[in-house]
């Protein structure tokens, strides 16, 4: 094994800055992935409920001030990261069911944007879906460090495989 899937929930943050104390159990848990030569897929997020049964959600804004904060902790830590998943909004961080209605064009690119300009450019971004990728289509410097990971992955169309199965366009562009 030399992956791990990393999440860190930033739940009890809405609202607040991060402190010292929050990064210190950050870096504590990269310095055990450097022990163990290993590499964080690594991903933020907030709500850990489905279809807003989350008691909060983090505003846009919010988000972004956290994006700000975390930018010299993954450049800190940019080795010991093989991909950022871009995480934040909704449920699981998967760009879906938010507590504060995020699902917006707008919010989503706003998050891209600051998320990729706090990831070092030797790592990419990954996003769940084509269209969240094709939010930036017009910055190809920002749109070809987009890749893709899948939460939900079937043989055959299911109602929860966000149309992406084999024969779709969005298949397709994966």
């Amino acid at each position: 094994v030399s992956l791990s899937q990393s999440y860190f929930y930033l739940t009890y943050l809405i609202g607040k800055e991060l402190s010292e104390e929050n990064f210190r159990t950050m870096q504590a848990y990269f310095d055990e992935l450097q022990k163990q030569g290993k590499k964080a897929v690594l991903r933020f997020a907030y709500e850990r409920d489905f279809m807003g049964r989350s008691p909060v959600g983090p505003t846009g804004e919010q988000i972004l001030a956290h994006l700000d904060q975390l930018k010299p902790f993954l450049e800190k830590n940019k080795d010991l990261i093989l991909v950022v998943q871009a995480g934040m909004i909704g449920a699981w961080g998967e760009w879906h069911s938010s507590v504060q209605g995020l699902e917006n064009s707008e919010t989503k690119a706003a998050v891209l944007e600051k998320l990729l300009s706090g990831v070092p450019a030797e790592r990419n971004v990954q996003v769940r879906l084509p269209e969240f990728k094709n939010l930036l289509k017009d910055k190809p410097e920002l749109y070809k460090r987009l890749s893709f990971h899948d939460d939900f992955i079937v043989i055959r169309p299911d109602r929860w495989d966000a149309d992406m199965h084999e024969g779709t366009p969005k298949f397709d562009q994966i």
